[in-house]
């Protein structure tokens, strides 16, 4: 069985730019979980907008982290992800009372965010 990557992002305040942090970075804008975890205690990452890779990508490879807004086709359907106690779940806008959990096949894109395409949650 293939280990899932253990990933996160939140987004750098002074820049808005989005930083990850992952066990073995390899790009400019990756760093190691330790200090990934400090820079958002130490306020230099936004932890309101700290988000954990679900482990799956849509159709086009793009990787999908929770508070995606992710676009279903088949069932034309927007939806917001989110991680619960039962697993990763894409709700229809800020609902989060009907769902249905991720998997290998179900979001076709990723559309943007709830952090930086709010309209999306309407």
């Amino acid at each position: 069985m293939k280990k899932r990557t253990i990933k996160y992002r939140a987004k750098r305040k002074r820049d808005g730019v989005w930083v990850y942090g992952l066990e073995k970075p390899k790009k400019s804008n990756e760093i190691t979980l330790g200090q990934f975890f400090n820079q958002v205690a130490d306020g230099i990452l936004d932890r309101n907008t700290l988000g954990q890779y679900t482990g799956f990508k849509d159709r086009k490879g793009v990787e999908i982290y929770e508070e995606d807004m992710v676009k279903i086709k088949y069932r034309d359907y927007v939806g917001r992800v989110v991680w619960d106690e039962h697993g990763c779940w894409i709700y229809e806008g800020a609902n989060t009372k009907e769902g249905f959990q991720l998997n290998v096949t179900s979001a076709d894109e990723v559309i943007g965010n709830i952090y930086e395409n709010k309209n999306l949650l309407n």
